[in-house]
């Protein structure tokens, strides 16, 4: 996620709330790399 992406405060900015606001935006989130090519199969 980057630099900016690496600012953690309590529970926001954690990985898995990341991963949470994601997916609730309706953005795909691939659950380990090797999912990536899958995700990316369908999309086009």
């Amino acid at each position: 996620m980057g630099h900016a992406g690496a600012i953690v405060m309590g529970e926001a900015g954690t990985a898995k709330s990341k991963i949470e606001a994601f997916k609730a935006a309706g953005v795909k989130v691939a659950e380990k790399p090797s999912d990536i090519a899958k995700l990316l199969e369908k999309q086009f």
